[in-house]
């Protein structure tokens, strides 16, 4: 699958979902009918570097970065523990090789959030893949559900 491909599979799978595309990123929440001003992403495509974000060199021709927002339990037990600081353009972790395609790796500057993400992924890992997705948009809707619980008082 392309990125062009997760961005439908994303909004056609996770209802409430909005897609946002930036510059060619796309950037996934949970928001049903743009209601609330409380928005709870889950997952992102990335398609360039930035001055921030440049580890895993996405802006090679063809390249994508899926980036997903799991839990802490989920994260652990991919990667140990969470790194004790967001990362800084060239990831959390200068031993570990971002630019490897179709590898699940802790996402270079958002790992401490537990954030996730893989390099042009293929079908071998869609089952990981879909499953990462589903807790992510499940942290999300519960997130978004308890901040909007809380406004409503």
């Amino acid at each position: 699958m392309d990125e062009a491909a997760f961005a439908q599979y994303i909004a056609q799978t996770f209802p409430g979902t909005i897609a946002v595309e930036n510059e060619g990123d796309t950037f996934f929440y949970y928001n049903p009918g743009q209601k609330s001003p409380n928005e709870f992403y889950f997952a992102t495509i990335k398609t360039k570097d930035d001055d921030y974000d440049k580890a895993s060199n996405v802006s090679r021709p063809g390249t994508f970065r899926l980036n997903i927002g799991i839990g802490p339990e989920t994260y652990q037990s991919m990667f140990g523990a969470q790194p004790d600081k967001v990362g800084k353009g060239d990831g959390v972790d200068p031993d570990h090789v971002y630019t490897a395609l179709d590898k699940f790796h802790p996402h270079p500057v958002y790992a401490k959030m537990s954030w996730v993400c893989i390099l042009n992924p293929s079908p071998v890992n869609f089952p990981t893949i879909k499953s990462l997705l589903e807790e992510a948009y499940k942290i999300a809707v519960a997130k978004f559900d308890k901040k909007n619980a809380r406004a409503e008082r």
